[in-house]
């Protein structure tokens, strides 16, 4: 094997067998940088080193580092994101019309076979949906869907009232509530016990 000769650099031819020869000149150790915590990297803000996003101060130049609140952010996010939603909900409702503002005027009443429905208010109504024996959630529901005139009645038949996939039965169940929806009023319940 030849190599270089470390004082003079000459040529030297080494037997396979032998170790090669120890350089006169000491090589300096490297000192082993202390192993940053687990993390992610970033940079050093005073010195520009790459350190664990979780240590505390910079093991090359011993700044502290400076970490962003993040948890004040959210907690700040969150109450204007609040109050931008409850302004917004008020907003709505002023521009809505409310029960108190504009109730139904109806009268309900009962024949043998259907549910009587009268408009007691001074303009026409566009649609009506009757309820019986419930919510919109819970109860049977019949949809009407012509134009109902000031003054004007009309007959839901029992039969059309379905709640999913049941018909209501007048012989099997007795009509206890009816609730009168229509759109942009407040739907009043009438009870019949």
């Amino acid at each position: 094997m030849i190599v270089d000769c470390p004082k003079c650099n000459e040529k030297i031819t080494i037997p396979r067998r032998t170790a090669p020869p120890t350089p006169s000149v000491p090589i300096p150790a490297i000192p082993h940088a202390p192993q940053p915590p687990r993390g992610s990297l970033i940079r050093c803000k005073d010195c520009g080193n790459m350190i664990s996003s979780r240590a505390a101060t910079c093991p090359a130049c011993g700044a502290v580092v400076k970490r962003a609140n993040y948890a004040g952010v959210v907690i700040v996010v969150a109450i204007v994101t609040f109050f931008v939603i409850a302004l917004m909900m008020g907003v709505n409702q002023e521009k809505s019309p409310s029960a108190a503002q504009n109730p139904v005027k109806a009268q309900v009443g009962l024949t043998a076979s259907a549910v009587a429905v009268t408009n007691l208010d001074a303009q026409p109504w566009p649609t009506v949906t009757v309820y019986l024996n419930g919510t919109p959630l819970d109860g049977y529901s019949a949809v009407y869907n012509g134009q109902i005139a000031p003054h004007e009645r009309i007959l839901i038949p029992f039969g059309e009232f379905v709640r999913s996939d049941r018909r209501f039965n007048p012989i099997e169940r007795k009509v206890q509530k009816v609730m009168v929806h229509v759109p942009g009023h407040d739907a009043p319940i009438f009870s019949f016990r």
